[in-house]
């Protein structure tokens, strides 16, 4: 009885762990058909500590907002150098996906996501979180002076003094771009330390 009762706990354990392990890799890994196949990958393993915008331009003659009404299977937006993926069950109900550049001389930009409730309210789905999180790519290849790849990372704008680091960020050094995985939507820029 006593082999018997642990080996019922053990196989929990290893659901769990399996699932962990899963989880976590998942995460980590860049999405597919955002990061050409072969593209060098490193991981933005910056320390904590203050982020300043990366000072750049997008051409000109890059188209500035883009929106899409992505529901449940998601799907993807792109403005300028920079490309958002909505997976499949990130939302429940059609919501309306808006991209725009800011226009401010850094590499940043801001993001909505919105829906309709029964009731005709307005719901800020981007504030509030999604079900799984959604992948941003931003090009660096515009900043106005060099940047080292392996500092540079993905930052929330939370007020103009005060960036945060988005976890889960990494690098195509081929592409120069940077990846992130977001759970929320708000402005954010590419940024390294000082």
């Amino acid at each position: 009885m006593r082999r018997m009762r642990m080996t019922l706990l053990s196989a929990p354990l290893l659901v769990l762990s399996a699932i962990g392990v899963w989880a976590c890799a998942d995460a980590a890994a860049p999405s597919g058909g955002l990061l050409a196949p072969g593209a060098a990958r490193t991981s933005s393993g910056i320390a904590s500590g203050k982020l300043r915008k990366v000072a750049g331009y997008v051409p000109p003659d890059s188209v500035r907002v883009a929106s899409a009404v992505l529901g449940k299977s998601g799907g993807e937006l792109a403005v300028g150098g920079y490309h958002l993926r909505v997976p499949g069950g990130a939302v429940r109900e059609p919501t309306l996906f808006v991209m725009r550049i800011v226009d401010d001389g850094t590499l940043s930009l801001e993001l909505t996501a919105s829906r309709t409730d029964p009731q005709g309210r307005t719901i800020d789905a981007g504030t509030n979180g999604f079900a799984k999180r959604v992948t941003l790519r931003m090009s660096y290849a515009w900043a106005a002076q060099g940047i080292d790849p392996d500092a540079v990372t993905l930052a929330w704008v939370r007020s103009a003094d005060d960036l945060v680091r988005v976890p889960n960020t990494w690098t195509d050094r081929t592409g120069k771009y940077v990846y992130g995985q977001l759970e929320h939507f708000s402005g954010y820029a590419v940024a390294v330390p000082y």
